[in-house]
């Protein structure tokens, strides 16, 4: 199955599955005892993996290639390539922890960012309030002026107009007795002409 995979991947141009597949099929080699083969189908795996330039792919290749030569007794280049193994995936650690290192550096970084954003908006909102009331109570303040100016405009108005009326009042009242002092002054005058004349004729 993993010849036909690798068959078929190889085709398709797909270099990275090709390797896994040739991979596996080195592995299966292995498990069989046919050590020889497997060698030979692990290197056509190992050149794939090194053009892919994939460091995780070469740690299981060499890994595999050093249990495939302790199997054949070559211990000295079995634990050459166990070290190449170990080197492959402490590195790969390495660029993980740093990865997750600077992960954790970005995220911390960008909640600090968020946190100062929602301690400015809170600032904001706090000014903006502020300025709100500022605003609204020096207009109810300009208001409130503006109603006592009005009230005692309105009393001097009303007052003038109260001494207007008493004064036009107290000339209607002059003017009724002046004009009652006349009608007096002409009746009597009447009265005493109507007695006059018939004296006169006596």
């Amino acid at each position: 199955e993993f010849k036909k995979c690798a068959f078929y991947a190889k085709l398709d141009n797909d270099k990275e599955l090709e390797a896994i597949a040739l991979f596996n099929v080195a592995d299966s080699y292995r498990r069989l005892g046919e050590y020889d083969a497997g060698l030979s189908v692990l290197e056509e795996s190992g050149d794939l993996m090194r053009a892919l330039k994939r460091s995780d792919l070469l740690a299981y290749y060499h890994e595999e290639k050093s249990a495939l030569l302790s199997h054949k007794g070559q211990d000295a280049d079995a634990l050459h390539h166990f070290r190449m193994s170990a080197n492959l995936n402490d590195s790969l650690q390495t660029e993980l922890y740093g990865k997750n290192l600077t992960d954790a550096e970005t995220r911390f970084e960008t909640k600090r960012i968020e946190a100062e954003n929602a301690q400015q908006q809170l600032e904001i909102e706090y000014q903006n309030k502020i300025r709100t009331w500022i605003i609204g109570s020096a207009l109810l303040l300009l208001l409130i002026l503006g109603a006592i100016f009005q009230f005692f405009r309105n009393r001097d108005q009303l007052k003038k107009k109260e001494a207007e009326m008493a004064f036009h009042l107290k000339q209607a009242e002059a003017a009724k007795l002046r004009e009652l002092d006349r009608l007096k002054s002409s009746f009597f005058a009447n009265i005493s002409h109507e007695f006059r004349t018939p004296l006169t004729l006596i």
